[in-house]
């Protein structure tokens, strides 16, 4: 997926943001990602779709598995421009080579626990989807709307703001 163009660039940057979660939690040993984002990065840079995302992320991603391997791909992406430095800049994966293997990994796997629940289906069962007439609770508080009825209300509004406006 990562390698066909074909697909859309955010679901590639997904499928490579995967990885991380795979060298962290050990599923596919770190050696063998760094050997496959090795072998993507000349793909990549073959294809430059003219959008920084397959880049950044490719940055980002050798960052959280600790990217001493793949430097020279990274800083050939960053002096040309290819690596949007609002999300990852030199001075991130500086800092992460300075801080080492051991605790990059240990840093990029705390975060992965925080952000990520043990139970998705619990922390997702409240939301509307998930009942039967579409009315959900947050903390025992009932909510008076189905989002549709909500979203109606809205559109309604909106609705005579505009009429408001056109009489003017």
């Amino acid at each position: 997926m990562i390698f066909d163009t074909n697909i859309n660039e955010y679901c590639r940057s997904a499928a490579m943001e995967a990885l991380v979660f795979f060298a962290v939690f050990g599923d596919i040993p770190r050696d063998e990602i760094v050997q496959f984002l090795d072998s993507l990065f000349p793909i990549l840079y073959e294809e430059k779709s003219g959008s920084d995302l397959l880049f950044t992320t490719f940055a980002r991603v050798a960052y959280n598995i600790y990217p001493e391997e793949l430097m020279h791909h990274i800083d050939k992406a960053y002096e040309e421009g290819l690596i949007a430095s609002f999300f990852i800049c030199r001075e991130d994966i500086e800092r992460g080579l300075k801080q080492g293997k051991e605790k990059t990994l240990e840093e990029t796997r705390a975060e992965l626990e925080r952000r990520f629940p043990d139970d998705i289906h619990d922390k997702m069962s409240w939301w509307a989807c998930f009942k039967s007439d579409n009315r959900y609770t947050q903390s025992g508080q009932k909510v008076l709307y189905t989002s549709t009825e909500k979203n109606k209300k809205k559109r309604a509004r909106k609705g005579k703001k505009r009429k408001k406006r056109k009489k003017t």
